[in-house]
């Protein structure tokens, strides 16, 4: 719901609108506009598609184009909805594009069978602005702005409702080296409150103060980009209906052309951009299940990226949770709930061309999963995987827990690694949950890990490390026979 409106995809057609003077400005301007941007949309079309006869307007105004693009499947009011704004040409070939806007009320419908639902989407006061350079001589801009929006979907599985009390993107794409463009993004939503009850499950409704979405993609390729999302669409158009059970098909379950799609969007994709970046923070979250409970935190990020410089993927996943409460639950459990939570994994040193040659070979028509062992064992062939724990911190109770560790995967059977643990307060925590009865069960596991641990002034420390023989040892203490026993049953040999 925080990207109900488009924001620099829908101004990318404008790029590819050429250049133009205020003295074009007619009926033949107006239809060599249309017909750039519809030339624009046929360039990302799968190969040997033919793209969609577009239903604008461009109409010469004063001074100006009035663009019309209408939605379709989209309605407002007894007529189909469409997307306006005024464009006017400015000096040195960019382009002004001013009163971006949707109609006030539009309903439309997503899915299929029982996934199908009707929508609605209500909007105050909006506006949407843009500033466009098709040459990338100088900075492209946007900006879009709404207040007091309602969406609400009904469908025989689900009924969700949505408010935001105002919503912004703004953001920017320019030139950067080599044929390069660079793309930020910001998008902005506060007073977001939603509810949802599905046909069988517990009411949910969950709230926060402000949610925050920052993107950033350097380096993307100009030539590529075009391809990349003829791909998407290709994948979008080939993907089969949802099942009923709402999961996801296996890649060695889809249908030829959807593997074949795949494929494209894998090639599509080789290249395409050197790093990206997104991050989301949310402030003042607030959920609540019917039955359950209820839950908050102050703030909550999520953040995600990825870069190959040297042809050597690094990935990296970043979480983090402050002011953590449960709520509806007695009073001693309740301070026990980790407050504070952060956690970043991450992957480095995965060649690029070997990732590549194992998604080709997985999307390949009549390739089952156990017969990728070549390509799989590729990507160990300039040296380790690692798979890393970069950070990771909570607080339970009075015990403030931090740690970091990696795994070197050598081969697809060989590993080794290492990571630490350290906790402070820990006696304290471990009195908290003696005191309390009904977190008893608790209690032999932090002897157990007290035992185990090693003393380092007001800190206890675990070290633990990992051999390819697949020997384990805690603070020294070889542990694999223990780890061994407690398996032990548990994973029966087929």
């Amino acid at each position: 719901m925080r990207r109900f409106v488009p924001t620099a995809v829908l101004l990318l057609p404008l790029i590819a609108a050429g250049t133009g003077r205020a003295a074009d400005i007619g009926p033949d301007g107006a239809q060599a506009l249309r017909n750039q941007l519809q030339d624009w949309i046929g360039g990302f079309m799968p190969p040997g598609a033919k793209p969609p006869e577009l239903a604008l307007t461009v109409t010469p105004e004063d001074g100006h184009y009035r663009l019309a693009v209408p939605l379709a499947g989209v309605r407002a009011g007894a007529g189909e909805a469409s997307l306006t704004a005024t464009v006017s040409p400015l000096p040195n070939n960019r382009w002004s594009v001013e009163n971006l806007v949707l109609p006030p009320q539009t309903t439309f419908r997503v899915g299929t069978g029982n996934a199908a639902v009707q929508a609605t989407l209500g909007l105050g006061t909006e506006h949407g602005s843009a500033l466009i350079d098709p040459t990338f001589a100088s900075r492209s801009s946007f900006d879009v702005q709404a207040d007091d929006i309602d969406f609400a979907s009904q469908g025989a599985e689900q009924h969700q409702q949505q408010h935001i009390d105002r919503y912004q993107a703004s953001g920017s794409l320019s030139a950067g080296t080599s044929n390069t463009l660079d793309l930020a993004e910001q998008t902005t939503a506060e007073g977001w409150r939603a509810a949802a009850q599905k046909a069988a499950g517990p009411a949910v409704a969950f709230g926060a103060d402000r949610a925050k979405v920052e993107l950033t993609i350097s380096g993307i390729d100009r030539d590529r980009a075009g391809a990349a999302i003829a791909a998407v669409t290709a994948v979008a158009a080939a993907w089969p209906p949802m099942a009923p059970s709402g999961r996801p098909p296996a890649v060695d379950q889809l249908p030829p052309a959807t593997r074949a799609a795949l494929r494209t969007l894998v090639e599509g994709l080789r290249g395409l951009a050197a790093n990206a970046r997104v991050q989301e923070t949310i402030q003042g979250l607030k959920v609540e299940i019917a039955g359950l409970g209820a839950a908050s935190a102050s703030a909550v990020r999520i953040g995600l990226g990825g870069e190959a410089p040297t042809g050597l993927l690094r990935v990296w996943f970043d979480v983090g949770v402050d002011g953590l409460a449960l709520h509806g639950v007695p009073p001693d459990a309740a301070k026990l709930v980790p407050r504070q939570i952060t956690f970043r994994p991450s992957i480095a040193g995965v060649p690029t061309d070997a990732l590549t040659k194992l998604a080709l070979a997985a999307t390949r028509p009549g390739t089952e999963p156990h017969r990728l062992d070549p390509e799989i064992a590729a990507l160990f062939a300039q040296g380790s995987v690692t798979v890393g724990l970069e950070a990771l911190s909570f607080m339970i109770g009075p015990a403030q827990f931090q740690g970091a560790g990696s795994l070197l995967m050598i081969s697809q059977t060989e590993t080794e690694g290492q990571a630490r643990l350290t906790a402070t307060g820990f006696g304290a925590l471990m009195d908290a949950v003696r005191g309390n009865p009904d977190l008893q069960q608790a209690l032999p596991v932090l002897v157990l890990a007290r035992g185990l641990a090693r003393t380092d002034g007001d800190r206890l420390v675990w070290d633990i490390a990992s051999t390819r023989g697949g020997d384990i040892t805690l603070n020294g203490v070889d542990v694999s026979a223990l780890i061994g026993a407690a398996n032990h049953g548990r994973n029966p040999p087929r």
